[in-house]
Parts: C-alpha cells; structure tokens; sequence
C-alpha cells in the first residue's frame, strides 16, 4: 500500500456519492466501517473490496511530463469469487485492472 493511500469510511462523503451506486457500492451501518463495494462482472466473477482514494501520478507525453491526480478515487479488490464457467480465471494472475 503506498503512503498516501487513505482508506475510505462509511462517513466520508465520497462514500454516498452518487457516482460509485453503478458500481455495486454496499450499505454502511456504521460510520467508522469502511467503504466497500461489490461488482460483479459479466462472465460471472464477482469482486468484493474497499474504496480508498490515493495520489495518482501518470506520464502524459515522450517528454517525460507528468500528471497527478490528488484523491483518485481507488477500490482495492480483497476478495475475489470466480464464476462456474473459468472465464474469470485470467484474473487469478493480475497484479490489478484500472478502468
């Protein structure tokens, strides 16, 4: 985890944004609790996680110039449940999806 990751809770106003309810975004009970998220995708695999946000830095041309992106936000996939079929399978050896 990097150093100026922050983890999101059920009280921090990112959590209820409208914006994360398409991707699956769980009922708080608590305030402390984390944000989490459940999305499941087409072929069936489903992803559980948290939502935090972090410092983005990205290379924007062959110049070596760089963008960042203060307080992206991130959801950290913790468990993953992969669907009858195996189509999900490719996942089983990525380091991680950003889109």
């Amino acid at each position: 985890m990097s150093k100026t990751y922050k983890q999101l809770t059920c009280g921090d106003p990112e959590c209820k944004s409208d914006d994360i309810i398409d991707l699956g975004a769980d009922e708080c009970r608590h305030r402390s609790e984390n944000c989490t998220y459940t999305y499941m995708y087409a072929h069936g695999t489903i992803a559980y996680g948290d939502f935090g946000t972090d410092v983005v830095t990205l290379g924007l041309t062959k110049r070596e110039k760089e963008g960042t992106l203060d307080g992206m936000m991130i959801g950290c996939t913790t468990e993953m449940e992969f669907g009858s079929d195996d189509e999900g399978d490719g996942f089983r050896f990525t380091d991680g999806i950003l889109g």
